[in-house]
């Protein structure tokens, strides 16, 4: 329990479960916006590159609990992201907010995203309570997707999925 600041981006390890004391007692806010080299955008939390790479599975599969999640000021990109990889994951009972813009001059096509998924099966999101300008993107090939009983709040697109997607469920939300 408690109320971490970080600056930096999460790199969860395979099959590690974040896991923290309920969505109101453990929460984790970022109070800085971590960019690259060349001042793009990092996602907050996302796994690890593996390192020996298999075909479709490069990245490390990780699940979230119990805990509540807040970008920085003038975050833009992705608070969550999964990719590249068919282990299967789960996010229960996760708070996750990526506040409004409050200054001027953002192009809203740039705020930010709760979960960005991208070549990733067999992901589980149930009782969440999301708030962004977009809550969840498929980009490609997301399969074996289910989500129950989460609510969803966001400011332009609630679930956007683009390419190649199957095996998707959403059941008993609130939007």
């Amino acid at each position: 329990a408690g109320t971490y600041k970080l600056k930096q981006a999460l790199v969860l390890p395979h099959l590690a479960t974040l896991r923290g004391a309920g969505a109101d007692k453990s929460k984790i806010e970022w109070t800085e916006s971590p960019a690259d080299g060349k001042g793009r955008g990092l996602p907050l939390i996302r796994g690890a590159d593996l390192p020996k790479p298999g075909g479709f599975d490069r990245r490390a599969s990780f699940s979230i609990e119990d805990l509540s999640l807040t970008s920085g000021p003038g975050f833009t990109g992705n608070l969550i992201e999964r990719s590249q990889t068919s282990v299967p994951a789960h996010f229960r009972r996760v708070a996750a907010r990526v506040p409004r813009q409050a200054y001027e001059g953002v192009k809203k096509e740039t705020e930010g995203i709760v979960l960005h998924l991208d070549h990733a099966r067999n992901t589980e999101i149930t009782g969440c309570d999301w708030d962004a300008f977009t809550v969840l993107i498929g980009l490609k090939e997301v399969s074996h997707l289910r989500c129950t009983d989460t609510r969803f709040r966001w400011r332009d697109l609630y679930v956007w999925l683009m390419r190649n997607h199957n095996n998707i469920l959403f059941e008993h939300n609130r939007a």
